[in-house]
């Protein structure tokens, strides 16, 4: 019977230490700050950053040197059809040519301009991926582990109430049968 006391006891004081570790468990878990996840902002400077290049291409001084490159090639061009005759046919030729290089000039500024934005949006594009990752390890994996952690608590809690609930049952019968023992010392004689 004091067997069985002492093990109800010490069952009543199991449940409720698992009572307690539970409800401390559950209350972290619920002031537990979960992270946000924001989308980096570079993506959004990818954007402005591509419209503004939309409108460039090729530097200013490029295209200033090549133009008057140009206006030379032809100023010179047309003092040799000036010097040489059939200033016709050969005018028409120069400005044809003229027309063609200033084609050639719009092409390489438009190609530039593309190449320009695919660069600065790919290492945007990097960098944003790199944000995400610091994100992820330096806030979200630990927001994990301590969830992880304090829902292992509360399953560890609630066991160890249950173990405590059911020793304690099992030293309130060990106590009940003491005392039918006590009560009746001889069981033959019912």
């Amino acid at each position: 019977m004091i067997g069985g006391g002492a093990s109800a006891l010490l069952g009543l004081g199991t449940a409720i230490g698992g009572a307690v570790k539970s409800k401390r468990a559950k209350k972290e878990m619920e002031n537990l700050e979960r992270p946000t996840y924001e989308i980096p902002t570079e993506y959004l400077a990818n954007l402005n950053q591509a419209e503004r290049m939309a409108l460039q291409g090729l530097p200013e001084e490029q295209k200033r040197a090549y133009v008057q490159q140009q206006e030379r090639n032809q100023a010179n061009q047309l003092r040799a059809v000036s010097q040489g005759g059939n200033a016709s046919r050969s005018i028409s030729s120069i400005q044809q040519g003229n027309q063609d290089s200033m084609m050639q000039l719009m092409g390489a500024d438009s190609a530039a301009r593309m190449n320009n934005m695919q660069s600065l949006m790919n290492q945007r594009t990097t960098l944003a991926q790199e944000k995400e990752k610091q994100w992820n390890i330096n806030e979200y994996q630990p927001y994990v582990q301590e969830y992880n952690q304090l829902a292992s608590d509360i399953t560890g809690a609630q066991s160890l109430n249950q173990h405590g609930l059911n020793t304690m049952m099992q030293g309130v019968g060990s106590m009940g049968v003491g005392y039918d023992a006590y009560k009746n010392p001889n069981p033959n004689k019912l």
